[in-house]
C-alpha cells in the first residue's frame, strides 16, 4: 500500500464485529469487515459474501456426518463470545425459538481464545470453516456445518459515518 499510496496510513485491528462497529460509530475506525446475522443482514451495501457457521472442536473417534442439527447442540459444552455479540445474539434468539438449551460453559473475548479452548478439548465453539482451515487440515480440529436451520454469516464492509472518506478510502 505504501508504495502506491505513500500518504495513506493503514492501521489493521482485529476484533469481534460488535466492538468494531462501536469503534466505527466513535470515529476511531474508517471501515471494518464485519459479520452480520439474521434476515436483515442479507441485504444492503457492502456485502462481500456469506459463510455457514460450524460446530468446531477436537476430532471424535467416530466422526458424524458433515452437518449437525441445531437441536443436537443442547447440552454440548460451548465456548462463545459474551453478549453483546452478533453470533451470540443470534444463537440466544434461535435457542429460545427452538426450545434448545445451549450450555455456554465459557465466554471469551477473542478468536484465538475460542480456538485455543476448542483445541484443548474442554468445549466446542462456533466459527466459519475458514477460521479454522489450518487446524482442520492438520487434523487438530474438525468442523460440522450447523443446519436445521443453517446459521449464515453475512460478511460485509462497514464504513464509518463519523467523517468523510478521503480519495484513498
Amino acid at each position: 500500500v505504501h508504495s502506491r499510496a505513500p500518504f495513506v496510513r493503514l492501521r489493521v485491528t482485529e476484533g469481534f464485529s460488535g466492538a468494531l462497529s462501536q469503534q466505527l460509530s466513535a470515529g476511531r475506525l474508517d471501515m471494518a469487515v464485519v459479520s452480520r446475522y439474521g434476515a436483515s443482514a442479507w441485504s444492503g451495501d457492502g456485502i462481500m459474501g456469506w459463510l455457514d457457521t460450524c460446530l468446531v472442536g477436537r476430532p471424535l473417534r467416530s466422526q458424524p456426518g458433515q452437518t449437525v442439527a441445531f437441536k443436537n447442540l443442547a447440552g454440548i459444552p460451548l465456548v462463545l463470545p459474551p453478549m453483546p455479540n452478533g453470533l451470540r445474539s443470534a444463537l440466544e434468539q434461535l435457542s429460545r425459538q427452538r426450545g434448545v438449551e445451549l450450555n455456554i460453559a465459557i465466554e471469551v473475548e477473542t478468536l484465538p481464545s475460542l480456538k485455543d479452548v476448542a483445541l484443548g478439548g474442554s468445549a466446542w465453539t462456533m466459527l466459519p470453516r475458514m477460521a479454522v482451515a489450518d487446524e482442520i487440515a492438520s487434523g487438530a480440529l474438525t468442523a460440522w456445518t450447523i443446519d436445521k436451520p443453517l446459521i449464515k454469516r453475512t460478511i460485509a464492509l462497514d464504513l464509518g459515518q463519523k467523517h468523510k472518506l478521503s480519495n484513498a478510502g
